[in-house]
């Protein structure tokens, strides 16, 4: 006769820690002895659960929510003192620390985001709500496409669609928090716009517009009136895109975008000449350089409002390009980066 459960034994060895995934929880990366794989261990205390139903709680919401573009979980197991979930380890790790290495073009936030939104629409299909929607929480495969991670706030929604989050990410609240509103998976658009916003303008300019609150209620005051996060207005911005975040980001629920799949339509629709311009912004200079397979362009920008544009073939010499250079405006600017 068959018992309930058989117990049975996995073995893996920390190889390295990759930080605090959360307030309650470590992360590393390990060696599974049978699997002969290098795995992502997340390790979470035991006493930090209420009730033993919660122990995995996350484990089920990755199982359930399993999609392309949602980070599979492989199994998850117990021992007296810590719950363990073990997940792929990606060597490209997370599309916060990707963009920090790199500027990302158009072309690539749209790619990034229509992933996202790929499986952001799969998890709120299986009756979640993720609640923690930000660039650290986006794995990139070896394939370098999004794969949405860490469902360690994710709730089930009710009957009524709703849920209510035990804990939240400071820096993506989204206005219902402060208001009465109920908790949809509106909450993941509001999120989901907010990270597309931070990979279009840097985490260096996204923290400083944090810091620059003198205190919480100011914050919460910016959020409401939306006048967080400032509007974008880089010149290379399609403004399709601009309109896409924007609308992501209403304080009224109703005027935004009523599902992923929705913005993931949106994203499929942007077509515009600026989408291979990468733009960096260092010591008071703005430049856009960008890279075709026969020639290669470059505008640079001084805090005084003048330019320099140059422009070459892929085996010639660097020529101005005169009527770009001196004090362009910003239309002007525009007009430059969809030239070329």
């Amino acid at each position: 006769m068959y018992g309930i459960y058989n117990r049975a034994q996995v073995e893996f060895e920390y190889t390295k820690e990759i930080g605090q995934d959360g307030k309650n929880s470590k992360a590393y990366i390990a060696h599974d002895k049978y699997l002969d794989a290098e795995l992502v261990i997340k390790e979470m205390a035991r006493d930090k659960f209420q009730d033993s139903d919660a122990f995995f709680a996350e484990s089920r919401s990755l199982y359930k929510a399993a999609h392309a573009h949602v980070v599979q979980i492989q199994y998850a197991c117990a021992c007296e003192k810590n719950i363990y979930l073990a997940l792929p380890y990606y060597k490209n790790g997370s599309l916060k620390d990707f963009a920090k290495n790199k500027s990302l073009t158009v072309r690539e936030v749209v790619r990034f985001s229509i992933q996202i939104c790929s499986g952001l629409h799969n998890i709120h299909s299986k009756g979640l709500i993720h609640f923690d929607i930000k660039p650290d929480n986006i794995l990139l495969s070896d394939r370098l496409e999004a794969l949405v991670s860490d469902f360690g706030l994710a709730k089930a929604m009710g009957l009524d669609y709703t849920a209510t989050p035990a804990q939240m990410y400071t820096k993506h609240m989204a206005p219902e928090y402060f208001t009465d509103a109920e908790f949809t998976s509106q909450y993941d658009i509001y999120q989901l716009g907010l990270t597309i916003y931070r990979l279009i303008i840097g985490e260096a300019d996204f923290n400083s517009q944090i810091a620059a609150f003198g205190s919480f209620d100011e914050f919460r005051n910016a959020i409401l009136a939306e006048a967080f996060p400032r509007r974008l207005s880089l010149e290379h911005i399609p403004s399709r895109l601009k309109s896409i975040v924007e609308k992501c980001l209403k304080v009224d629920r109703a005027q935004r975008y009523q599902s992923a799949l929705d913005v993931a339509n949106e994203l499929a629709q942007i077509d515009d000449n600026t989408l291979d311009w990468v733009y960096e912004s260092l010591n008071g200079v703005r430049r856009w350089h960008k890279v075709t397979p026969t020639h290669e362009y470059l505008l640079e920008v001084d805090g005084a409002g003048t330019s320099v544009a140059q422009k070459k073939t892929t085996t010639g010499k660097w020529s101005k390009v005169k009527e770009s250079c001196g004090g362009l405006t910003t239309a002007a600017i525009k007009r430059f980066l969809r030239k070329f």
